[in-house]
């Protein structure tokens, strides 16, 4: 007799794959339907009582999401169905430490980008957030404009690369194997084309020679 459903490491990693996507639904809900619109200008104490489309719940996370990352918390739904997919395909969600810092990196990264290049948002906040509002002019004070940007986005691809099985040896791969396939496909099409210029014209040609011997 075969033992419980739970003992199978398949069986477990779609479950736990299906909750994380349950997870992620959730969340982008909550946040999508949040009533001010990820702005961090909102009452602390009536939180839970602004309006969002999974009552109360989805007001507090949406609130304190917003509050400390402003838009930059949509990341993390992208990132719970990144894990989620993963684990629906069997692939292992190992290194946990690791992938939760690389996630709190890139939530990082890309509210101290909002605050550098969105601030002030059009209700006048800081659109990453108080932490986007700190680390990104701790940035804009020490490295300026240029460098601060530069910095962040580093920041954020290194959190990627932790957080993901993103690789850039795999990118450069697939964006190879498409520049050869549109390559191939482009010489094809001309020399196919030109075949066809050019075996009309002298197929023409041949015609009227045999002609003229006969």
């Amino acid at each position: 007799m075969s033992g419980m459903p739970y003992s199978s490491r398949e069986r477990t990693s779609e479950i736990v794959g299906i909750a994380m996507i349950a997870l992620t639904i959730l969340l982008f809900l909550a946040l999508i339907t949040d009533g001010y619109k990820s702005d961090i200008r909102r009452p602390l104490e009536g939180m839970a009582q602004v309006s969002n489309l999974l009552g109360k719940p989805g007001a507090i996370v949406a609130g304190i999401g917003s509050i400390a990352f402003g838009g930059a918390v949509h990341l993390l739904y992208f990132l719970t169905l990144v894990w989620g997919s993963m684990l629906l395909r069997h692939q292992a969600l190992d290194r946990l430490l690791w992938r939760a810092g690389g996630a709190i990196v890139m939530l990082f990264a890309v509210a101290a980008i909002l605050h550098i290049a969105v601030t002030p948002s059009p209700s006048g906040d800081h659109a990453g957030g108080v932490i986007g509002g700190f680390l990104g002019s701790f940035l804009l004070g020490a490295f300026g404009d240029i460098g601060s940007n530069i910095i962040a986005a580093a920041l954020f691809v290194i959190g990627l690369l932790l957080a993901t099985e993103f690789l850039f040896v795999h990118a450069f791969d697939a964006i190879r194997i498409v520049v050869f396939a549109v390559a191939k496909f482009t010489t094809a099409t001309i020399a196919a084309f030109v075949n066809v210029v050019t075996g009309g014209a002298k197929s023409a040609w041949a015609s009227r020679r045999a002609l003229s011997k006969d």
